[in-house]
């Protein structure tokens, strides 16, 4: 196995230099056009066999395939995302409707609520509050459009970007 690994590393290193003279080739045939052409062709497919090996030198390295995640890998990527559901604001937080599922003290869980309120509204401006409220509570887009005295639209864009909003300071939308 490591007779291959130390070819596979030579031969990158050859292909390499090929590279590297082909460029230099190109370079001192600028004017001819044809020449140009075929030699940047041939560059491509050194390049694309400098990919192949280089992939395969890693997966000979690790004993696995580039890229792919195990199960294990897949669920950690997972627990780095926080969970929420955009209509999770004060009024669903206030009913306890997932925190009912910790198993902390009374303190504790209305701290955790009041600290998650707090975290989700820094995303947000006072509009996109107002807004998110009013969809926690079950009103549609027309009403909350009447209530602000704004359009549907605008209250569709409004949503659009607490969202965005959301998601950029990291978490995830449910």
């Amino acid at each position: 196995m490591l007779d291959m690994l130390s070819s596979y590393h030579e031969t990158k290193k050859r292909t390499k230099e090929l590279k590297h003279q082909l460029e230099e080739k190109r370079e001192t045939m600028k004017d001819n056009r044809s020449e140009t052409a075929s030699l940047d062709n041939e560059i491509s497919i050194v390049n694309s066999m400098l990919s192949d090996i280089e992939y395969t030198i890693a997966w000979l390295t690790s004993g696995r395939q580039p890229g792919a995640m195990r199960g294990i890998e897949r669920q950690a990527a997972y627990k780095r995302e926080v969970p929420f559901d955009s209509k999770w604001l004060d009024v669903m937080i206030e009913q306890g409707t997932i925190i009912h599922e910790l198993e902390k003290p009374d303190g504790e869980v209305e701290e955790m609520k009041e600290q998650l309120v707090a975290d989700l509204k820094k995303c947000l401006t006072s509009t996109q509050q107002d807004v998110f409220i009013m969809v926690a509570q079950g009103l549609e887009r027309s009403n909350i459009a009447k209530v602000l005295g704004i359009s549907r639209q605008a209250v569709h864009e409004t949503i659009v970007r607490g969202k965005r909003n959301i998601k950029e300071a990291g978490w995830m939308m449910v």
